[in-house]
């Protein structure tokens, strides 16, 4: 017999399901995740993190919206690139 706080007793059968469990949660965990994960890009919404110039749309989940003034940026950055240009000598805002 095991005592835990609270004065709570487990025998040792408990103990071994308690620890089967624990030893079972990350990959049911990782495969609901996986599952979630695909059922997103299926339905065609963003699935991950967002980029500078993409934002969530308030009028439906998951999708994102453009920032055409943070876009301008981004492709002024990438035609700078192109051209070889010093980010420090760029004349961004």
């Amino acid at each position: 017999m095991i005592a835990a706080k609270d004065n709570i007793v487990a025998d040792d059968l408990q103990v071994g399901v308690k620890g089967l469990f624990a030893s079972l949660f990350p990959g049911d965990l990782a495969h609901k995740t996986r599952r979630g994960q695909a059922g997103v890009i299926r339905d065609r919404r963003r699935n991950g993190g967002g980029s500078y110039d993409h934002h969530p749309s308030p009028r439906k989940a998951g999708e994102v919206e453009i920032d055409e003034a943070e876009a301008a940026i981004g492709r002024q950055i990438s035609a700078d690139y192109l051209d070889a240009r010093s980010p420090r000598t760029s004349p961004l805002p």
